[in-house]
C-alpha cells in the first residue's frame, strides 16, 4: 500500500466518524422533538484509482429510519380511533342531554303528570289537583323542548366542525402539495441523499391529516407522495384538490371540487358526519315521535271529555312534535269526566293509564321512552368499547413504529462512543503514516549515514 493512499485512508476514516458523531449528536438533540425521525450516517467502502482495493470508507447518505408499512398502519389505526372518538363523545352528550335517570327529566316529568292526572280522576273539580296537572303538563312540554332545542344546537356545532375539519383537510393538502415539491427539488439538487427534515415535516402533515379522514398515501420514485380521501384524489404531487361542502334539508355531503361525490371518508370527519346525519336526526327524530304519539293520546282522551263546568274538552296539547310541545288550556278547561256532569273523573283515569297502556305489539308510551333511554346508553357503551379498543392498537401499533423511527438515548450514546473510539483509531493511523513518511523522507537516501 503506498503510503499517500493511507493518508487519504486515513483522512477519509476521519470524515466518516466525524460526520457519524455530529449525526449521533444531531438525533440526541431531537431525542423530546415531535415527528422527528432518527437519522443514521450509511457508511460506504471506496476504492482509490483503478486498483479496486484498500480505498477507505465514505458516506454514502444520511437516512431517515423509517418503516411505510408501520407508518401507514399507524396512519389507518389513528383514523379509527379518532372516528370512534367523536362519535362516543357525540353519544355521550345526548346522555347528559336526556339525563336519564335524574330528577328534571323527560322520564319524571312524564311519570308527575300520569300521577297527577290519577289524583285529578279521584277529585276533578278540586281545584288544586287541577291546577297541578297543568303545571305537570307545561313542565312536560318544556322539557320536551328543551331537549329538543338542546339537540339541535348539538347538531349545529357538529356542523361547525365539520367545516373547520374541511377547510383544515384543503389547508393541509395544499401544504402537502407544497412539501412534495420542495421535496422533489431537494432530492434533485442532492443527489442519492434525503431531504430528511422535508420528510419528517411530510410525515406529520399526512399524520394530521389521518386524524381527520382515513387517507391512503402512495409514495413515488421521484419522491412525492399521492394522498387520496374516499378513493379519490386528495394531492397529486404539486396539485391539491379541495373538498367542497354542502347543506341538503340539514344533511351535509362532501364532493370533491373537480366533481365527485365523497362517502367513506374515515378519522374525524366521517364521526362528525354520522352524529350531524344519523345518530342526532336518529334520537332526535325519536324524541318527537314520542312527543307526538303523548300529543295525539292525551288530546284523544281529552276531546271526549267534559269540564266541571259541562263544556266538552278540547285538544290538550298543541303542536306536533317535541319541538312545538305546548299546554293548550287552563285550568278551567280541563275535561277530566266522561259524564256532561263533570264529576265522574273517568277520563283523568283513562290519561292516568297511559303510563303503562299499550295495544299488542305496540310498547305504552312509557315502555317507549325507555326503550328510547336504553338503546342510546347500549349504543354510547358500544362506541366507549370500540374507541378503547382502538385506542389500544394505535398505541401498540406507534410503539412499533417509535421502535424504528424514535431517538434512544442509550442507542445514541454508545454510537457516540463507538464513533468517538473509531475516529481516535483514525487519528491514530494518520499518525503511524505519517511517522513512516518522516522515516522515509528524512533518514533514508543518504549512503553512510
Amino acid at each position: 500500500m503506498s503510503s499517500f493512499v493511507g493518508l487519504e485512508i486515513a483522512r477519509r476514516g476521519l470524515t466518516a466518524q466525524l460526520k457519524s458523531m455530529e449525526v449521533a449528536g444531531q438525533n440526541i438533540a431531537h431525542a423530546n422533538s415531535p415527528g422527528y425521525s432518527r437519522q443514521v450516517a450509511q457508511h460506504s467502502p471506496t476504492v482509490i484509482g483503478g486498483s479496486g482495493l484498500m480505498g477507505g470508507v465514505e458516506i454514502e447518505g444520511i437516512y431517515r429510519q423509517y418503516d411505510a408499512f408501520l407508518t401507514s398502519r399507524v396512519r389507518r389505526l389513528t383514523s379509527q380511533e379518532e372516528e370512534a372518538a367523536v362519535r362516543k363523545d357525540v353519544l355521550a352528550r345526548l346522555e347528559e342531554l336526556f339525563g336519564e335517570p335524574g330528577e328534571a327529566t323527560i322520564g319524571t316529568a312524564l311519570d308527575d303528570l300520569w300521577t297527577a292526572w290519577g289524583q285529578l280522576a279521584t277529585n276533578p273539580g278540586n281545584e288544586a289537583a287541577r291546577n297541578t296537572v297543568l303545571y305537570r303538563a307545561q313542565t312536560l312540554a318544556l322539557a320536551f323542548r328543551e331537549t329538543a332545542g338542546d339537540i339541535l344546537s348539538l347538531q349545529a356545532e357538529q356542523a361547525e366542525r365539520v367545516q373547520a375539519a374541511v377547510r383544515e383537510i384543503n389547508s393541509l393538502a395544499k401544504s402537502l402539495a407544497e412539501v412534495n415539491e420542495s421535496i422533489m427539488a431537494a432530492t434533485r439538487s442532492v443527489g442519492a441523499g434525503q431531504p430528511n427534515a422535508l420528510l419528517d415535516k411530510r410525515d406529520e402533515l399526512l399524520m394530521r391529516l389521518a386524524e381527520l379522514a382515513d387517507v391512503q398515501v402512495r409514495e413515488r420514485p421521484q419522491g412525492d407522495v399521492q394522498v387520496l380521501i374516499g378513493g379519490r384524489i386528495l394531492v397529486d404531487g404539486m396539485r391539491q384538490t379541495d373538498l367542497v361542502l354542502t347543506s341538503n334539508e340539514d344533511e351535509l355531503t362532501l364532493t370533491m371540487a373537480t366533481g365527485g361525490s365523497l362517502s367513506d371518508v374515515g378519522g374525524a370527519l366521517a364521526g362528525l358526519l354520522a352524529t350531524h346525519n344519523v345518530d342526532i336526526p336518529k334520537y332526535l327524530a325519536a324524541l318527537d315521535d314520542l312527543a307526538g304519539q303523548i300529543i295525539s293520546a292525551v288530546n284523544g282522551l281529552h276531546e271526549r271529555g267534559y269540564t266541571p263546568a259541562g263544556q266538552p274538552g278540547g285538544a290538550f296539547f298543541v303542536g306536533t312534535g317535541a319541538r312545538d310541545m305546548a299546554v293548550a288550556v287552563g285550568a278551567d278547561e280541563l275535561a277530566a269526566s266522561a259524564g256532561e256532569d263533570g264529576r265522574d273523573g273517568l277520563i283523568a283515569q283513562e290519561i292516568a293509564a297511559l303510563r303503562q297502556a299499550s295495544s299488542g305489539e305496540v310498547p305504552s308510551i312509557g315502555q317507549r321512552y325507555a326503550a328510547l333511554v336504553a338503546e342510546l346508553g347500549a349504543e354510547a357503551s358500544s362506541l366507549i368499547v370500540r374507541h378503547e379498543s382502538a385506542r389500544a392498537l394505535t398505541h401498540f401499533a406507534q410503539l412499533r413504529q417509535e421502535s424504528v423511527s424514535g431517538v434512544s438515548l442509550d442507542e445514541e450514546l454508545v454510537d457516540l462512543l463507538r464513533f468517538q473510539q473509531a475516529y481516535a483509531a483514525a487519528a491514530r493511523f494518520l499518525t503511524v503514516i505519517d511517522e513512516a513518511l518522516e522515516v522515509l523522507v528524512n533518514r533514508t537516501g543518504h549512503v553512510g549515514r
